[in-house]
């Protein structure tokens, strides 16, 4: 029993071990804009953020999102990302339904398009997201989030954030 333990620890490290650790507290900002013809309903939106990642177990990890818009409102968003392979990750929220597949290689990371619940104007949507982005070696995450609604992209969120020292 201690050999499979110790096997599947060198199998899924821990997130520490990871070179692409994302732990701690991250802040920055990023803005969200309307895509084709949305664009004139939907002006530039420009938000800060700061992401706490906690831990919960060896693999699993609570992610805390508080995105503060410049026009007044908030989002907060609370994610579970569990470890499933050296390279993967799966994420769920409340407004993840389905989850999402992370994958992180070379400095980069990419969500397989997922399925998320959106606010817009009072009402909420069903929309189609991809997002990708990289995380620089000083510790810079530069992201894209794009939402499409029935295969018709809507918006568009540019976001970077920095480590904060521990």
């Amino acid at each position: 029993m201690r050999v499979v333990g110790r096997a599947h620890r060198d199998y899924y490290p821990p997130m520490e071990r990871n070179p692409f650790d994302v732990g701690g507290t991250w802040s920055g900002e990023g803005e969200i804009v309307g895509r084709h013809a949305l664009h004139w309903f939907m002006s530039r939106e420009p938000f800060t953020i700061t992401t706490r990642i906690e831990p919960l177990s060896e693999s699993i990890r609570i992610v805390r999102d508080d995105l503060r818009f410049a026009r007044g409102g908030e989002m907060k968003r609370t994610m579970y990302v569990e470890r499933i392979a050296a390279d993967r990750y799966h994420v769920t929220a409340d407004d993840m339904p389905l989850g999402a597949d992370v994958t992180m290689s070379g400095g980069t990371y990419t969500y397989a398009p997922y399925w998320s619940w959106s606010s817009f104007r009072g009402r909420r949507r069903f929309v189609r997201v991809r997002e990708e982005g990289t995380i620089d070696p000083d510790g810079t995450m530069r992201g894209r989030i794009d939402l499409s609604w029935y295969r018709i992209p809507v918006a568009v969120n540019r976001f970077v954030m920095r480590r904060r020292a521990q």
